[in-house]
């Protein structure tokens, strides 16, 4: 197979304004044959609600983050090393160079694809040879993360004992920022094999034939915690979602996810559906939930009387998932949108 994807993810935004972050990316896609211009725009907004204040250092805390920070941060992730040892002609010399691939994950701690370097393993029982999902190296990255750290700022007067770090959701009191979303526009576009969606029934799309495809619909985000707890978020699912082995479920059912049909339709080696279940039913279909990323305690100096309370952190991965039926090989993800609203819960006791 051979690549490249390249891309420019545009634009990450912390706090009440945007920055922009810059990463050109390389994918092999899961196709032979890929699109050669696939620069485009992410337009990622990330807010905090009052009494949150956020940071990419752990010691710098801010209401918004600029492009700078966001770039610096998403380097020093990349790399390995503390946001404080980026420099500038790091910036200059990686910020172009940051790669995305398509993957699939089930713990955002264990990435892999399949592009060139896979292994095929051949299956007498049905004389078919398949392409072997390949882990990711360590110093591979086909997906973005970056860390946030937060800090809870709570008048005396109205303070809980505990706060639950979590997204805004449609229950939360302080909403008026919305529940968080990927989003994109629609395109139609041509395609160059044969490919069997669900819609209200089958439908076989034949090469030459258009398709209307969501790029949003095939993409994941993460949150991980300090604890290792890990949070797998797919609020859009299109024509499918992932490619399950035995799945009736016409959303999950190999037979009707197009990116698989149209792989194996254009490859002698072929993709095998997954056979773990728990990766579509622990996976978050939406973001409007009361899942805890971490927990603010208060603590009172004895001398001093002062409140505080610990700071939290969490990484952030954003990819496209492998498996997902609304991924194919000339979809432009142009025009984009995550949006993640952060807030703060009282717990009582």
């Amino acid at each position: 197979m051979k690549g490249a994807i390249r891309r420019k993810l545009i634009t990450a935004s912390l706090g009440a304004t945007m920055a922009l972050v810059c990463l050109t990316t390389t994918t092999y896609a899961w196709f032979a044959k890929n699109a050669d211009a696939w620069v485009d725009e992410f337009k990622v907004d990330i807010r905090q609600d009052e009494g949150l204040t956020i940071s990419v250092d752990n010691e710098n805390f801010f209401s918004d983050i600029t492009t700078s920070q966001v770039t610096k941060a998403v380097i020093a992730k990349r790399l390995g090393i503390a946001y404080g040892d980026v420099t500038d002609q790091m910036v200059l010399q990686y910020k172009d160079d940051l790669t995305l691939a398509s993957v699939s994950t089930k713990d955002l701690q264990t990435f892999t694809t399949v592009d060139s370097k896979s292994q095929t393993s051949y299956r007498a029982l049905d004389n078919t040879t398949y392409y072997v999902p390949r882990e990711l190296e360590a110093n591979e990255f086909g997906y973005i993360s970056f860390d946030l750290y937060f800090k809870a700022e709570v008048a005396t007067s109205d303070a809980f004992s505990k706060y639950r770090l979590q997204f805004t959701t449609t229950s939360t009191t302080d909403n008026e920022r919305g529940v968080s979303y990927i989003k994109s526009q629609p395109q139609t576009q041509k395609i160059y094999n044969s490919l069997t969606a669900y819609e209200n029934g089958e439908k076989v799309y034949h090469s030459g034939d258009t398709i209307e495809i969501n790029p949003a619909n095939a993409m994941r985000l993460g949150v991980l915690t300090e604890e290792n707890v890990s949070t797998i978020y797919e609020p859009n699912t299109g024509y499918s979602s992932y490619a399950l082995q035995g799945n009736t479920n016409n959303l999950y059912n190999p037979s009707y996810n197009p990116m698989l049909t149209y792989f194996n339709n254009s490859h002698s080696a072929k993709l095998e559906p997954l056979d773990d279940l728990d990766v579509y039913k622990n996976t978050q279909k939406d973001f409007d939930g009361n899942i805890s990323f971490g927990t603010f305690e208060r603590s009172v100096d004895q001398t001093t009387h002062e409140l505080s309370y610990n700071r939290l952190k969490v990484t952030v991965f954003l990819w496209l998932e492998g498996y997902d039926g609304d991924y194919l090989p000339t979809t432009k993800t142009n025009n984009v949108e995550l949006f993640l609203n952060f807030t703060k819960v009282g717990l009582e006791g």
